[in-house]
């Protein structure tokens, strides 16, 4: 079981394996940190499924480049 209650802030990502826009994912976290407001995000958490590519990937590589 994941235990979350450390975590300030959660995304949860789903979706295709063939998914490739890029820019619709950055666009999307940046609203968030936006609607959040960057000063109350301390401990953010990801959670996606570690496929290798489509939407997990890109997510997972964007999380950790941000």
């Amino acid at each position: 079981m994941l235990n979350t209650a450390l975590n300030t802030h959660v995304i949860l990502v789903t979706g295709a394996r063939t998914f490739t826009n890029e820019a619709a994912m950055r666009q999307t976290f940046a609203d968030a940190w936006r609607t959040w407001g960057p000063d109350t995000v301390t401990r953010p958490l990801l959670i996606a499924g570690h496929a290798p590519k489509g939407a997990d990937a890109m997510a997972e590589r964007l999380w950790k480049a941000e």
